[in-house]
């Protein structure tokens, strides 16, 4: 009986995160729904595996796209952003994504009460840079 309190507990939370609207800013108006931004057919969220969270980046352009593995973590703080990541180290490697593929990269969201923002540089075709920054209320 507490299995099937606990299925019925998850279905309703899922239900419920499935009908949260996107706001324009790519952010959502609750908070069980992940958000999702895309910048010229780059396509990026946040998505939970076993409770770790990943960026996923997707590349819905005909173009390759490459990214590092580097992101930044940002917390509003008096009107501005304070990035909260700052003494994290990443390994300089570059991946490359094919049109139509996506790539998964686990990130760290240690993160206090607030309003946050994940932001990452890719490079789309011949090198032009594109920003996404994704809004995590």
């Amino acid at each position: 009986m507490k299995k099937a309190g606990l299925f019925l507990a998850a279905m309703l939370i899922g239900l419920a995160a499935c009908g949260t609207p996107e706001k324009k800013d790519g952010s959502h108006s609750g908070g069980g729904s992940p958000a999702v931004v895309e910048e010229q057919g780059v396509e990026m969220k946040i998505a939970e595996d076993g409770g770790k969270p990943k960026l996923v980046i997707t590349n819905n352009t005909e173009k390759m796209v490459t990214a590092g593995m580097h992101y930044k973590l940002e917390k509003k703080k008096d009107g501005g952003w304070e990035h909260v990541n700052s003494d994290m180290m990443f390994m300089e490697k570059a991946f490359v994504i094919k049109p139509g593929k996506s790539f998964d990269q686990e990130i760290e969201l240690k993160k206090d009460e607030g309003e946050y923002q994940v932001s990452k540089e890719v490079f789309l075709g011949e090198g032009e840079k594109v920003k996404l920054v994704l809004s995590l209320k």
